[in-house]
């Protein structure tokens, strides 16, 4: 959260939503990280992006994040992966189908 925020006070992004994460960890602690999976993260950090890196010490890098807005969890991600769907991100559209909406 520290890093989100100075990268907000730089400019770099407004809204944590429009960043991705790089966080860098020894080997030891990033299996464990791993394990949890990366949307439990994107979803603690309230970030579009999070990937993982093997380093001396943990780091934490914040970059503006890739894709376009998705107009239903405002995540910058690839949108139109389902054809059902077609203007929302892949996480959205497949909870849009498990709720049987039909837009």
């Amino acid at each position: 959260t520290k890093a989100l925020e100075d990268a907000r006070n730089a400019k770099l992004v407004n809204k944590s939503q429009e960043a991705a994460v790089k966080v860098t960890a020894p080997a030891d602690k990033l299996a464990t990280l791993q394990q949890l999976g990366l949307p439990v993260f994107e979803e603690l950090f309230i970030v579009s992006g999070v990937e993982f890196a093997e380093g001396a010490e943990f780091t934490c890098e914040v970059i503006p994040a890739q894709g376009e807005k998705c107009p239903r969890c405002w995540n910058y991600r690839d949108l139109g992966g389902n054809a059902a769907h077609p203007d929302v991100c892949d996480r959205c559209a497949d909870a849009l189908q498990a709720i049987g909406f039909e837009g």
